[in-house]
């Protein structure tokens, strides 16, 4: 049987090739560790933008939270200083059930954003413009770590947004977020 030395020469580069990039990873996940994370739990918003001529085309709804990231880790085993960032994950707002109105065809923008009073207000998740036809929007979503606001203890979510028309009937709505939380092991 005669030998190909060629083709043992790409064998053997292969077969180093394969062990090289496996050694890679194994060195890559030595120097920079694995990242675990966590969703948080839904924040919940229910609010209603009424009909009456004093609110104009302005919607502003805000609910205050306080900051369970620390406790949620820590029952889960894990050191809350080695947190890394706290990321929106995920923001919708409904339309509940309005029958003159049945989809988002008279807003021109909505938004959410995150307060406290040392931190300000940092916008967070959009829709502008707002698309037609739909009575759930799934936002835009920043991609800013929001720790600092978390570290705050309680942060305020506002909703904002404006009609494209003065409407007539109250509007009843339903926004919900969820972060998510990255930590070092």
């Amino acid at each position: 049987m005669q030998r190909n030395p060629e083709r043992i020469v790409k064998a053997f580069l292969l077969l180093l090739t394969a062990g090289c990039l496996a050694s890679c990873e194994k060195v890559a996940e030595f120097v920079e560790p694995p990242t675990n994370s966590m969703d948080t739990e839904y924040y919940e918003m229910d609010f209603t933008v009424e009909s009456s001529d004093k609110n104009g085309f302005q919607i502003f709804s805000e609910e205050t939270y306080s900051n369970d990231i620390n406790n949620l880790l820590v029952q889960a085993g894990f050191n809350p200083d080695k947190i890394e960032s706290v990321i929106l994950k995920e923001a919708t707002v409904n339309l509940e059930g309005n029958v003159n109105y049945p989809d988002f065809d008279i807003l021109k923008f909505i938004e959410l954003t995150v307060y406290t009073d040392l931190l300000r207000e940092k916008k967070v998740a959009w829709s502008d413009p707002v698309p037609a036809d739909l009575s759930s929007l799934t936002l835009d979503l920043s991609e800013e770590n929001l720790l600092p606001y978390f570290r705050e203890g309680t942060f305020i979510i506002t909703v904002q947004g404006f009609l494209k028309q003065r409407i007539y009937e109250n509007l009843d709505l339903h926004a919900r977020v969820k972060f998510r939380v990255k930590w070092k092991v």
